[in-house]
């Protein structure tokens, strides 16, 4: 077989095999973590809206889907609640939704921009009133992927530079001093 000839064939048996396979579109890795964050979004929102419950809607988020948290995010709202339970008439825990940073929900909330730093992925949410979109994020979600399974890891708050993780453990260190 001459030179041209085997190029050629070889040549169209790539064309062949590797074209279907280049017409479909593979989802980056950010838009995998932006369909994670906003299902869950999509799934949570309800549940604040609806909520007549005494557990908190955040409660509910890490009993009904724990592997979406990292175990320390998962553990660190636990037990901020079981504290806050063993309480009446005045907080000792979370006093706002950290989910969406705050304490009246917007109608949805829709992922904005996603960037990577490092191994986390930070991803800006942020609430929808109506067909109007904050212009800031509400909150920016931190993910990683842990397990093969993308899980929150913090949420930061952009409004006053804090952090889920550090209001947490403020937290726990006023209930320890004996504070509220």
């Amino acid at each position: 077989m001459k030179p041209l000839t085997r190029l050629a064939l070889c040549l169209l048996f790539f064309l062949l095999h590797v074209s279907p396979a280049m017409g479909q579109k593979v989802p980056s890795e950010t838009g995998a973590v932006r369909q994670f964050v906003q299902g869950f979004y999509d799934w949570y929102t309800p549940i604040v809206k609806r909520t007549t419950d005494p557990v908190p809607p955040y409660v509910i988020a890490i009993r009904s889907r724990r592997s979406d948290f990292t175990t320390i995010l998962e553990r660190a709202l636990a037990r901020d609640w079981a504290e806050q339970k063993k309480v009446e008439g005045y907080s000792v825990g979370l006093e706002y939704d950290p989910f969406i940073n705050a304490q009246d929900t917007e109608d949805r909330y829709e992922v904005g921009k996603v960037r990577q730093a490092g191994r986390a992925f930070m991803v800006e949410v942020h609430g929808v009133a109506g067909r109007k979109v904050n212009a800031k994020p509400d909150v920016v979600a931190k993910v990683v992927k842990y397990g093969g399974k993308y899980r929150f890891e913090n949420f930061l708050y952009p409004d006053n530079g804090g952090n889920l993780l550090s209001v947490l453990k403020g937290l726990a260190a006023d209930r320890k001093r004996g504070g509220p």
